[in-house]
């Protein structure tokens, strides 16, 4: 597939210089595109097998907690980018002390708050965005905290972890009577390890929507990709469809959307992609769900040959170059390939695709259950198309663990 390059290919002498901490997919993919930008990449990560070890980027082994590797990543790169914000800002700050010349995307200030929900939630709050109502909870007598949180909001609420959550990890829904045992064990788990919590009430949702921008360093300029429509699959992603406007989401959601993106952009000053999730109300009213200062899974529908990628505006906006305009032909679908059981070994390849479907594969070598292996990625011209893609991407993708099982490569 060919990527749009932003600039013109240099040598590595002059190249910029471009660091990732961590090594997953999003790492692989954000290198892909800055290596596409003629950057080089150099990815820090402990694991020789990550996803980001099959591209040409030079390889670190070293745990992002040990400040001597952080110290070489940021001694050989002009750029330090995150691919997730579950990284520790104080060893940031004392290797970015070290090399102040290394830029931070995005900020540590950014980080530091965007890694800790409870903090999103009261900068929601702050900035007079609609939000789910909440509180923190108090952990010193988990069985009293509880009582009062079942006053507060009947027996509709979500107890959520405010650090280390991901993919539903984390939450616990409060939603029937009983299984306090179940919720007390949570709050005590959660002050053991030091872990704030906050209660949510639960949103009556119509859908669960999306959205992903850029937005320059200086705040110049920002490019918003269509609004989408995320469905989960117990609390991982499983399925992103849009533009949503196309899809019945009225117009109106798209602007507030834009505006909230926006707003929450200019207050942490980020630079680069960036993410938030929302939840669309019966009424049709917009409430935001969490954000995440980087690149996201819901925008991987962009990864196809009709228009440049959330990993292409990424690298531009990162590398000060113009930001290609954000573009979607017909439908978009993208279906996230979820491990079912334990995969003897990693296969390099899936299989005959459907005709007009892109496959990435991220070359794990486990499938734990719900574990993202890889995602399709496609487009249809019309509503009854994309009904009958998302039908011949579920069948292929029930194919593709048939025939991994038959060949002896599912344990």
């Amino acid at each position: 597939m060919k990527r749009p390059t932003g600039m013109d290919p240099t040598t590595s002498e002059t190249a910029p210089r471009l660091g990732i901490l961590g090594g997953g997919q999003l790492a692989m993919m954000i290198a892909e595109a800055a290596l596409s930008h003629g950057a080089t990449v150099r990815v820090l990560t402990p694991d020789s097998r990550a996803p980001a070890t099959q591209t040409s980027a030079a390889i670190e082994l070293g745990s992002l907690d040990d400040e001597q590797a952080l110290s070489r990543l940021f001694s050989r790169c002009d750029h330090i980018l995150i691919e997730s914000e579950l990284v520790d800002p104080e060893r940031l700050k004392r290797a970015h002390y070290r090399f102040p010349e290394a830029i931070i995307t995005p900020s540590l200030e950014c980080i530091r708050l965007t890694r800790d929900k409870l903090e999103q939630k009261r900068l929601f709050r702050a900035l007079g965005l609609p939000t789910a109502e909440f509180c923190e909870v108090d952990l010193t007598t988990p069985l009293q905290s509880l009582l009062g949180l079942e006053e507060r909001f009947g027996s509709g609420f979500v107890l959520k972890r405010a650090r280390g959550g991901y993919d539903g990890r984390g939450n616990l829904i409060v939603d029937r009577p009983g299984g306090r045992n179940q919720v007390v064990e949570f709050l005590e788990t959660s002050k053991r390890s030091r872990t704030a919590v906050y209660a949510e009430a639960l949103v009556p949702f119509a859908l669960e929507l999306a959205m992903v921008s850029t937005r320059t360093r200086d705040g110049s300029v920002a490019k918003h990709f269509p609004l989408v429509i995320t469905e989960q699959e117990v609390g991982v992603c499983r399925e992103v469809l849009g533009p949503a406007t196309a899809l019945g989401v009225p117009l109106r959601a798209e602007a507030q959307a834009r505006e909230m993106m926006d707003r929450v952009a200019s207050e942490l000053g980020i630079c680069g992609t960036f993410a938030m999730e929302f939840f669309l109300t019966a009424k049709g009213e917009l409430v935001i769900n969490e954000m995440a200062p980087r690149v996201h899974n819901s925008g991987h529908y962009t990864l196809y040959e009709d228009g440049p990628s959330q990993f292409d505006l990424h690298v531009q906006a990162v590398l000060g170059l113009p930001l290609s305009e954000p573009r979607c032909r017909g439908f978009a679908l993208m279906r996230n390939l979820l491990g079912p059981r334990a995969i003897a070994r990693s296969p390099s390849e899936v299989g005959d695709l459907p005709s007009g479907v892109n496959v990435h594969w991220y070359g794990k070598g486990q499938a734990l259950p719900g574990r993202k292996m890889g995602h399709l990625t496609a487009r249809a011209r019309n509503r009854r198309e994309l009904a009958a893609l998302r039908l011949s991407l579920r069948e292929f993708e029930q194919a593709l663990w048939s025939e991994l099982r038959r060949e002896g490569r599912v344990a």
